[in-house]
């Protein structure tokens, strides 16, 4: 702070600064100084003096004063008011006062981790980041920044709803201000690319607009392996539905060569097959004397069946390899009624 005399007369000295501080700051500051100034802090105020005389128009040396803030609050304010020996025509700016909003830090840590250490290409990921507040301070605007690995793709619907995508990152903010000691959890969930594979690592930061003591645990990394997609089951991708007994139209194959012909009880089968699925090797086995096999147009396939007795059929299907499946060969078993043949 500084001290001028505007006149009209000049001030003898000697010239007295009386210092008070409140809201967060100590009463008492750690050091006051000023060239010719002598202070002396006691009784939660400051009190420096100076013999110089101060002329119109002149100026006194500057007194500087470092103190510290105190509690949690946010409200700094500092109260200056000079005297002389002589009357003040104008005490309005014999009394100065400041007020400042304090920036308390706040030390923002994050931890991440992934549910799944191991996961397959085309699989979903889910990570799980948890943002921490140490203190002292508030922070009121903490979020988590995500730049998700090449070959992840995100997907908003399944994450967590206070996360969005802003340019190539995935911003997560937490909905209040989180006070010293507090935490949130996000949820971020990608799908990993088919042709992803080996470790990949994610790494993610977290932050906020107040001042940070300790920035070194705000970033934190998950790592995953990525492995090849398992072949599909018969359970995950079935071909053939449940068969129910029709009549056949047209026919394509025969087992095992012409139809006699005195057939004598016949059995029809239906097969429906997936669309997916464009190329089909269907191989009957069982105690029967021929059987016809229709393919059509819907997809499905029918089988006429002739035997002596009612029969056990097993149908061998036999799948090529499409993009994304293997090929894979698929065994039923049917028990098989007879009806007289028409």
């Amino acid at each position: 702070m500084s001290v001028r005399n505007n006149g009209p007369a000049n001030e003898p000295g000697p010239i007295r600064v009386t210092i008070r501080q409140a809201g967060n700051l100590n009463p008492l500051p750690d050091s006051v100084s000023g060239e010719g100034w002598t202070c002396v802090a006691a009784r939660e105020r400051v009190v420096c003096t100076t013999p110089s005389s101060l002329a119109f128009g002149e100026s006194l040396p500057i007194i500087t004063m470092d103190t510290k803030t105190q509690g949690q609050g946010t409200q700094a304010n500092s109260l200056a008011q000079v005297a002389g020996t002589i009357e003040d025509v104008d005490r309005t700016n014999s009394v100065s006062s400041t007020a400042a909003v304090l920036q308390r830090p706040a030390d923002i840590a994050i931890s991440k981790c992934a549910t799944q250490t191991m996961v397959a290409a085309g699989d979903v990921v889910t990570y799980r980041v948890r943002l921490f507040n140490r203190g002292p301070g508030g922070a009121p605007d903490a979020q988590v920044r995500d730049a998700l690995p090449a070959g992840l793709t995100w997907l908003p619907k399944r994450s967590d709803p206070r996360c969005a995508e802003e340019i190539d990152e995935i911003v997560c903010s937490a909905e209040t201000a989180l006070d010293a000691g507090e935490s949130t959890q996000f949820v971020i969930r990608a799908r990993i690319g088919q042709d992803v594979r080996g470790i990949v690592t994610n790494q993610i930061r977290g932050s906020s607009s107040q001042p940070d003591p300790n920035p070194g645990n705000n970033r934190a990394r998950a790592t995953i392996t990525v492995t090849k997609p398992a072949p599909p089951t018969a359970a995950q991708r079935p071909l053939i539905k449940p068969p129910a007994v029709i009549s056949p139209q047209g026919t394509t194959d025969l087992y095992p060569g012409p139809v006699p012909t005195n057939a004598d009880q016949i059995a029809r089968v239906k097969v429906t097959c997936r669309p997916i699925v464009s190329s089909l090797r269907i191989t009957p086995r069982g105690d029967f004397r021929y059987c016809i096999i229709t393919r059509r147009a819907d997809g499905s396939i029918s089988l006429t069946v002739q035997a002596a007795a009612p029969v056990s059929i097993t149908i061998k299907v036999t799948a090529p390899a499409v993009p994304g499946y293997d090929a894979m060969d698929i065994r039923y078993r049917y028990r098989v009624g007879l009806s007289a043949a028409s």
